[in-house]
C-alpha cells in the first residue's frame, strides 16, 4: 500500500477511481483497473457485509493511495488464512484488507465502495 501520500490532497495523476469514507473527511484512490474481481463466500465475508458473498476488486498495492489514519482487525478465515481489515477509525468505513494466504502487494477492496474516476 503506497503510504507515502498521507497529506490529504488527492493525487495529482488521473486516477481510475477514487472514494471517500462515510463521514467524508479521509479519501482513497486508485491509479489503474483492478487486476481481477472475485465474490468470496467465505464466513468471515458473509459476517462483514451481512450477505451470503462479499463481491472485491483486486489492486496492486502501488496503484492504491490512502489518507488518513486507517485502523485494522485480524481474523482466520475459513480455510485458517489470516483477514486483516482496514477502515477508517472515525467513522469505521472499511477500505480494503490483506489476506495472508495471498502476495503482500495486493489491496483487496470491497465493492462498490470506489467512485469511478470517469
Amino acid at each position: 500500500m503506497d503510504a507515502s501520500n498521507t497529506s490529504g490532497s488527492p493525487m495529482s495523476e488521473q486516477s481510475f477511481a477514487s472514494g471517500r469514507c462515510l463521514c467524508g473527511a479521509d479519501i482513497y484512490t486508485i491509479k489503474r483497473e483492478h487486476i481481477r474481481m472475485a465474490f468470496c463466500h467465505c464466513k468471515d465475508c458473509q459476517r462483514s457485509s451481512g450477505k451470503g458473498h462479499l463481491p472485491l476488486a483486486f489492486f496492486k498495492s502501488e496503484d492504491v493511495s490512502i489518507s488518513g489514519e486507517t485502523s485494522s482487525y485480524s481474523a482466520a478465515a475459513d480455510r485458517g488464512n489470516i483477514n486483516t481489515r482496514h477502515f477508517y477509525a472515525a467513522c469505521g468505513s472499511r477500505i480494503f484488507s490483506s489476506n495472508s494466504a495471498r502476495p503482500a502487494n495486493f489491496a483487496t477492496m470491497p465493492l462498490p465502495t470506489p467512485n469511478h474516476a470517469g
